[in-house]
């Protein structure tokens, strides 16, 4: 059976014109999911299927990591947690000396005195991580792929 191929506005393949069949969900799926339905409560529908090279056209099974859209969105660098109370957050401080990036909370909470900045992930900036050097990239990767593997 030979299967029509379309490439979409955003650079994904598509074995049709709808959402649900995005090749790489459907190589994720199948692959992936199935398999390993222990490390996956949640209906595949809740989860985001990450390109671990960035390329989209690359859906070969060892390059798709399956996440939450939350572990997805810190991967790509959209929010970040607290360092003071461990939260996830969108928004912040950057405190300049220590480089911690604190909630709004935690930094009147705990009255900080040396220089900020704000510190904020624009949400349409999916491609954070393709500026971050490959070591940092490896890090992130791999803290997630051990924070999957616990639960």
């Amino acid at each position: 059976m030979k299967v029509n191929i379309q490439i979409d506005s955003n650079g994904y393949e598509h074995e049709q014109a709808t959402h649900s069949d995005l090749t790489h969900r459907l190589v994720a799926y199948k692959n992936i999911y199935l398999k390993n339905r222990e490390k996956y409560p949640l209906p595949f529908s809740k989860y985001q299927v990450h390109h671990r090279d960035f390329n989209k056209r690359n859906n070969s099974i060892e390059n798709l990591e399956i996440y939450t859209k939350e572990e997805h969105e810190c991967l790509h660098g959209m929010i970040t947690i607290c360092n003071n109370c461990k939260k996830k957050i969108m928004w912040g401080y950057k405190l300049v000396k220590s480089k911690q990036i604190v909630c709004y909370k935690c930094f009147y909470e705990n009255k900080y005195t040396e220089q900020i900045r704000l510190w904020n992930k624009p949400l349409n900036d999916l491609k954070t991580t393709e500026k971050m050097s490959e070591p940092h990239k490896e890090f992130l990767f791999s803290l997630l792929r051990s924070i999957r593997n616990e639960n």
